[in-house]
């Protein structure tokens, strides 16, 4: 966890040494676009385990990006997802639910051979780190003999790395479209028992099929 989270803070220091390098350009003297951004996730890596057809997975969210130079850019993004899940611990059986929320920093790179194309428009490499916290939610009310709704919550830690593109409708319209992959950590849980560990294996799996990869479009505006 602590080597996560010295990971993710260590793009701040990079970001803030390119900037001072650089200086910062914008479009159209604006430097700050504001996204939604919604994601659709085949879930391949459940399709080879399961063997039942290929799920499909949504998240959605925001996204903040501030310009720091010509071809850099800091991000903040804010991701709600959700997934059904099915356990089978023991003797019990049930239905139940992931839901969470993703936070966390990251930097985007700009590709563009003409000058009169700085960031943020053009295509771009995004890297992102994010803190993913979720709880698992038990619909049937059978995995413990109290009938407690909500299983576990837990955190864990993901990368994130974006391919795509950017472009501008008018003055204050942005577009972008991508492709994501990703890798969510397995980390510790606070209460290491053999249930919570069940849970946190079972939602691991499910939020690495969410996160691996991904074909991302969203739009918003850029302003000041």
């Amino acid at each position: 966890m602590q080597a996560g989270v010295a990971a993710g803070c260590g793009l701040w220091p990079w970001m803030l040494a390119c900037a001072l390098q650089a200086q910062p350009a914008g479009y159209l003297g604006q430097r700050m676009p504001l996204a939604a951004e919604l994601t659709v996730s085949p879930g391949v890596l459940d399709a080879l385990v399961q063997r039942e057809g290929l799920p499909v997975y949504w998240r959605g969210g925001l996204a903040a990006e501030y310009v720091l130079g010509p071809d850099l850019s800091a991000n903040l993004h804010l991701h709600r997802y959700s997934a059904p899940l099915r356990y089978s611990y023991r003797t019990i059986q049930g239905n139940a639910r992931l839901q969470g929320w993703a936070l966390g920093p990251g930097c985007s790179l700009y590709r563009s051979s003409r000058r009169s194309t700085p960031a943020p428009l053009g295509a771009f490499t995004r890297l992102d780190v994010l803190m993913l916290r979720y709880q698992v939610i038990d619909l049937d009310r059978r995995f413990y003999q109290d009938q407690r709704r909500v299983l576990a919550r837990l955190t864990t830690l993901m990368t994130g790395l974006t391919l795509g593109v950017q472009r501008f409708s008018g003055d204050h319209i942005a577009w972008r479209a991508g492709a994501q992959v990703g890798w969510v950590f397995k980390l510790p849980a606070a209460a290491d028992t053999p249930d919570v560990r069940y849970l946190r294996d079972l939602a691991t799996s499910r939020l690495r099929s969410i996160w691996s990869w991904g074909l991302m479009g969203g739009g918003g505006v850029i302003w000041f």
